[in-house]
């Protein structure tokens, strides 16, 4: 096994480390190298582009893209209450890449915004190798309830910037865990750094954590060995 950042989720690559760059689901067969994750958003749901509505042929065009991407995670995906988008719309599309994602046996990333408890009820009906709260911001029982269940929780600049989901970090078991830059300008390495001085770690204990962590997430993906 490598030891080299992990970098669970990305809008933009720097190549430095592992990173799962995160791309919209739209009309293209043109994918990035791997490791990549393909979905769509909830906020393509609320006009961002490329703009998903509710006619059943776009839906099933884009679980279509996500199919034929055969990319490492299905993602990011999940609900944004935040957003002006109907509910039950978002609750459908979400259900629908789920169900995609268990068919195809493919691990998950989360998007989830002011929507924790619903998220969390409507994970509780798939059998998925994994599943990825990205950009977790939530509370240490939020965290405590979604570790429990065998979740995975990434967490980014923001992260650091909430003393609720600080401490969340903190309680949080190393096994459970993974670091992602998102759209943020922080370097990968500054993160760890800074996560690594938070837990009184060393960072290339951390490091060797995440590492397992990503082998043991991906280790149905065939694209594994080329994304190294």
């Amino acid at each position: 096994m490598k030891t080299t950042y992990v970098d669970i989720h990305t809008h933009k690559r720097s190549g430095n480390g592992i990173e799962v760059l995160s791309v919209m689901a739209g009309y293209t067969d043109h994918y990035p190298d791997p490791p990549f994750s393909i979905g769509i958003h909830p906020w393509q749901l609320a006009g961002s582009e490329p703009y998903i509505n509710s006619d059943p042929t776009q839906l099933n065009q884009s679980l279509e893209c996500i199919k034929a991407a055969n990319a490492s995670a299905v993602g990011e995906i999940g609900l944004d209450f935040a957003k002006p988008s109907d509910h039950n719309l978002q609750e459908m599309v979400f259900n629908a890449q789920l169900q995609l994602a268990a068919a195809l046996n493919k691990p998950v990333i989360i998007h989830s915004v002011k929507a924790f408890e619903a998220t969390m009820k409507i994970l509780a009906k798939y059998d998925l190798p994994a599943v990825i709260f990205h950009g977790f911001i939530g509370s240490t029982q939020q965290a405590a309830l979604a570790t429990g269940k065998g979740y995975y929780l990434s967490f980014g600049e923001r992260s650091l910037k909430s003393p609720k989901t600080l401490d969340a970090l903190k309680h949080t078991s190393l096994s459970n865990m993974f670091l992602e830059t998102d759209e943020s300008h922080l370097a990968i390495s500054t993160l760890y750094s800074c996560v690594a001085e938070a837990l009184a770690l060393s960072v290339l204990e951390l490091i060797k954590h995440l590492n397992t962590n990503y082998e043991t997430v991906f280790k149905y993906d065939s694209n594994l060995a080329r994304a190294h």
